[in-house]
């Protein structure tokens, strides 16, 4: 997986469990500060928005937690992921408080609305997350490079460039040697659709290309040459834009990084400014 894309996803874990530390803080807090002002049960109304207003906002400071990855977070991704979770951990604190204060208690419907809240908002914000997305981005207009690509290779395809199984090289080796013509160029149309990066079928390929007797696997030897080494070149520049790209975001050196845009700029893979 991504290492954006994990990092932003395990911050909302401190939702889920984020519950376990501020439930106990709120229900010390409402003994402790009735106690402490010799308040006794049943309150009266002042009382009952003053205990459940400060015994609210005190544990609320757990969430103080999300401001590293809000604030410090490694990538522009994390920290709106941050920003994202500290909205729904204000969610989650404003409505207990907004019932405290305007009905002097706590209701059937703000638990309910926080426990909706707790459930729908942490699964909506991960499964974002997961996906490379984040609602927030896209709704202050930072969005335009989402979703971000997982990392993850999809069922039945192989990552560009992976080497071929030894058996399967050998046996096309064969092919490609053999002295029937429609075998040569068998191996040959079946080579276009593979991800080659072996020195002996590329080799072997431009040597049917150049000097096979038979026209048609001269062809088909031409074409699977062409397109495995062309792939070969696509993947030695992703591999160098995805390194320029790196040092854009994350080096310490400005002269590094206008070093890495120019070079991107110069390769036409971003607009000069």
């Amino acid at each position: 997986m991504n290492p954006e894309i994990r990092t932003a996803k395990n911050w909302y874990l401190w939702l889920w469990f984020s519950p376990l530390l501020t439930l106990p803080t709120q229900a010390y807090f409402s003994f402790s500060l009735a106690s402490m002002f010799g308040l006794s049960y049943p309150y009266s109304t002042g009382a009952m928005i003053f205990i459940g207003t400060l015994s609210i906002m005190i544990p609320a400071l757990w969430h103080l937690v999300l401001l590293f990855p809000a604030l410090g977070g490694r990538t522009e991704f994390i920290r709106w992921h941050g920003r994202q979770a500290l909205l729904l951990a204000g969610l989650r604190t404003a409505l207990p408080l907004a019932t405290a204060i305007f009905f002097s208690g706590f209701s059937l419907i703000s638990i309910l609305f926080q426990l909706a809240i707790y459930f729908v908002g942490n699964i909506w914000a991960q499964r974002q997350a997961a996906r490379g997305d984040c609602a927030l981005m896209r709704w202050t207009g930072h969005g335009a490079r989402l979703p971000l690509p997982s990392g993850e290779a999809k069922p039945g395809t192989a990552p560009l460039g992976a080497p071929l199984p030894s058996a399967e090289i050998e046996t096309l080796l064969k092919n490609l040697s053999s002295s029937e013509a429609k075998r040569r160029e068998s191996a040959a149309k079946a080579i276009v659709k593979l991800q080659v990066n072996d020195a002996r079928i590329l080799s072997a390929l431009q040597n049917l290309a150049e000097h096979d007797p038979t026209a048609y696997v001269r062809e088909a030897a031409r074409l699977a040459w062409q397109q495995n080494t062309a792939r070969e070149n696509f993947s030695n520049a992703q591999v160098e834009a995805n390194a320029l790209v790196e040092i854009i975001r994350f080096s310490r050196q400005p002269e590094r990084r206008r070093a890495a845009l120019a070079e991107l700029e110069r390769r036409g893979m971003v607009e000069a400014l």
